[in-house]
């Protein structure tokens, strides 16, 4: 019978380190540096076909990481989901391209349309869906209004510190500390409601359909009705909010926190899970930048200790990269089959994501009852769904569309358990 009891002991053993070993960390599929660079923003097409990221010339790649060129001028940018038209911002100048159909072999997938400068430095924009309408805020100034052929719409001289639209551009909102605006596209006001905000939020996203709207203020999260104005409901994250994303419909919305945590919260405002991604409470490991799949299946979140990290619905980790740098933005495609992370200077691309078999969970939290009103009549419904020369740079590619690295890395195994397990082991070799 000793024996038996022996070989049970070192199976228990296994089985503890087995699993409660990390998810698997990987290699990206291909980066791209260049030294001295400010990388402002990342966008991608919904297919993970096109990557754009402004850092002052607004750089082009295609899914394998081929540099196609280095257009002027651009820190800021936005996409449509098909990749047919781009808006970038760089200080007071904006810039509208559209897809260069059909390219030349070798050319950029995109041209300069038109720009313009304004009188002030934009500090936000938005392009809705169809990229017929493209929405400037501006550094202590008003909000800016823009066809896609460059037409001046309309102007509102109302300050946003975030701007959003929806995806026809038919609803267009601005948030500051003196409350929540919405526009016509041609800049008349729509409806203008006092939030009791108190401080200018600096994360806003908006379902496409424009039925709904998140934001925050600090750690307070809060979701409204933009045609009325009617909180739907609101509730705290777990740390101070650095970064929202949502799918199109609103039914999976996630937070980025200073504390290091992935918050993810449902549409009726329950706090359904939350990773925590600073286990040690290091300083300046804050998560600052999240981004979501459209159907929510793949969740992309960068920390400023340098870790890019992959979590599915659920919140548990599929994979994991650790970079010695400072993550700063976060992309992730619409069909979730191509993910992006700037730093500060390098870019960070992960094709073919795979899909590990989870061993991190996430903390799941018990629900709790936000405060809901209920909503107003709305005419509009959402169904979820889903030539410049090129400078120097460094570009490195992997010989595969991605690599598993078998040591774990920024996720060890927690020391308490190994040593369990190492006792259990020593009493199975006296068992024996």
């Amino acid at each position: 019978m000793k024996p038996q009891i022996g070989f049970s002991l070192l199976i228990l053993a296994g089985a503890i380190i087995f699993l409660t070993a990390p998810a698997m960390a990987i290699n990206a599929t291909w980066t791209y540096s260049q030294k001295g660079a400010q990388i402002g923003s990342v966008a991608l097409s919904a297919n993970g076909e096109q990557i754009a990221a402004g850092a002052g010339k607004i750089w082009i790649f295609t899914r394998d990481g081929k540099l196609l060129s280095k257009m002027p001028y651009g820190n800021f940018i936005a996409m449509t989901p098909d990749g047919s038209t781009m808006v970038a911002a760089y200080f007071s100048r904006v810039c509208f391209f559209e897809k260069n159909s059909p390219a030349a072999a070798g050319s950029s997938l995109m041209k300069e349309v038109w720009e313009t400068d304004l009188d002030r430095n934009i500090h936000s924009l938005a392009l809705s869906g169809t990229g017929r309408i493209i929405v400037l805020s501006t550094d202590g100034g008003g909000v800016y209004f823009y066809g896609s052929d460059g037409t001046p719409l309309g102007y509102n001289q109302t300050y946003a510190s975030v701007v959003s639209a929806s995806k026809y551009g038919d609803l267009i909102a601005g948030i500051s500390q003196q409350g929540l605006a919405t526009y016509y596209n041609d800049g008349a006001v729509r409806g203008d409601f006092d939030l009791s905000i108190g401080i200018d939020p600096g994360n806003m996203a908006m379902t496409s359909s424009g039925n709904m709207l998140f934001f925050n203020m600090d750690q307070m999260v809060r979701s409204v009705y933009p045609e009325n104005g009617t909180y739907i409901w609101q509730q705290r994250a777990t740390g101070s909010v650095n970064s929202i994303a949502i799918t199109p419909a609103g039914t999976h919305i996630v937070f980025g926190t200073d504390n290091g945590h992935i918050d993810h919260f449902d549409t009726t405002g329950n706090l359904t899970w939350s990773y925590n991604a600073n286990p040690e409470n290091h300083l300046n490991a804050q998560v600052t930048s999240v981004a979501i799949s459209d159907n929510g299946g793949y969740i992309i979140a960068g920390t400023n200790d340098g870790q890019i990290l992959a979590l599915d619905p659920t919140g548990k980790l599929q994979w994991s990269n650790l970079t010695p740098d400072h993550i700063k933005h976060v992309a992730v495609s619409a069909d979730g089959s191509m993910a992006v992370a700037s730093g500060d200077e390098t870019i960070y691309a992960f094709s073919r994501i795979p899909i590990l078999a989870p061993r991190v969970s996430s903390v799941t939290l018990k629900s709790t009852t936000p405060r809901i009103t209920s909503a107003p009549e709305l005419t509009a419904t959402e169904t979820p769904q889903a030539e410049s020369s090129v400078e120097a740079g460094a570009t490195s590619a992997e010989p595969t569309p991605y690599s598993v690295i078998l040591t774990p890395q920024g996720s060890p195994v927690a020391p308490g358990i190994v040593l369990v397990a190492i006792l259990i082991m020593i009493l199975a070799g006296r068992r024996t």
